[in-house]
Parts: structure tokens; C-alpha cells; sequence
């Protein structure tokens, strides 16, 4: 009769902690689900601040040179020789590594800004006769990101824009 009593104890008190500890397990999934999501918003707030300090940076090379802005978003043709020359060039690698770590970064990001990027960088492509020679002559030394911006239909067989 003990061994009895023992085992009707045993399953009841199965029968209360299994489904607490269901419960309770429930509680911390769910928990650990809401953490891993405000983690990746984190995340992903933190590689758009990278992205947006570093496009500052290159603002604040402009708001330094300003006579560099011109071969960038006017159209106006590189020096041929000398230091503007060799400055205009260091603007251009500076925008293209600019570039393809923005878009190799921001392709967790959720929402538009890519999209933005994408646009932006490729108006000023477009505008600047340097990042286009000194795109033609470094291609290889960037990504796949990057590379199917810029190459368009010509190499990729992809149009570029959405």
C-alpha cells in the first residue's frame, strides 16, 4: 500500500510540474524571442550609425575641399596631373570603398535605405567621370555588391535600379 501511496503522489505531482515547466518554458522563449529581436534591431541600428558616420566623413572631406565636389557631382573631368589630380583619385577610391561597404553592410538592413543608397550611388556614378575611370580600373578589387550596381547590363547581364 506505501509503494502505491508513493507512486499516486508521484503522478500527481507529474501531472502539476510537466505542464508548469511546459509554462515556464514557454515564458523564457518567448522572452529570449523578444531579446533576439530588439538584439537585431540593435544590430541593425548600429551598421546604419557606421554607414551614416562614415558617409559624414566623406561630407566633411567636402566641406574641406570644396572644389573636389564638382568632379563628383558635376560631371567635371579629373586633372590630368599633380596633386588635384592625386585628389580627386583618393576622393573617388575613398566613395568606392565608401560603396561597397555600404552595400555589403546594408543588406541586413530592413526598409528602404538600401534602396536609397543604391540610388544615390548611382547618380553619382553617373556624374563623375573619376569614379567611372577609376571604377574601370580597380573593378576586380571589390565585391559582388557593388560591382552589380555599377557594371549594369554591360557585365552582369543585370540592369541596374530596381
Amino acid at each position: 500500500m506505501k509503494a502505491e501511496w508513493v507512486s499516486a503522489v508521484a503522478v500527481a505531482f507529474s501531472a502539476v510540474l510537466v505542464p508548469s515547466a511546459v509554462f515556464f518554458a514557454a515564458l523564457q522563449w518567448r522572452a529570449t524571442a523578444r531579446q533576439s529581436v530588439h538584439a537585431a534591431k540593435a544590430a541593425d541600428a548600429a551598421i546604419y550609425q557606421n554607414i551614416t558616420q562614415q558617409f559624414f566623413e566623406i561630407n566633411r572631406m567636402f566641406l574641406r575641399e570644396p572644389r573636389l565636389r564638382a568632379y563628383f557631382y558635376d560631371g567635371k573631368p579629373p586633372p590630368r596631373r599633380g596633386r588635384g589630380k592625386a585628389r580627386v583619385r583618393i576622393m573617388a577610391a575613398m566613395l568606392l570603398d565608401f560603396m561597397d561597404t555600404a552595400l555589403l553592410q546594408g543588406g541586413t538592413i530592413p526598409g528602404g535605405y538600401v534602396t536609397a543608397w543604391e540610388a544615390f550611388f548611382r547618380d553619382l556614378y553617373g556624374t563623375s567621370p573619376m569614379l567611372q575611370q577609376l571604377w574601370a580600373e580597380t573593378r576586380e578589387w571589390y565585391g559582388p555588391e557593388i560591382r552589380q550596381l555599377l557594371d549594369g547590363p554591360d557585365r552582369t547581364g543585370i540592369p541596374p535600379g530596381p
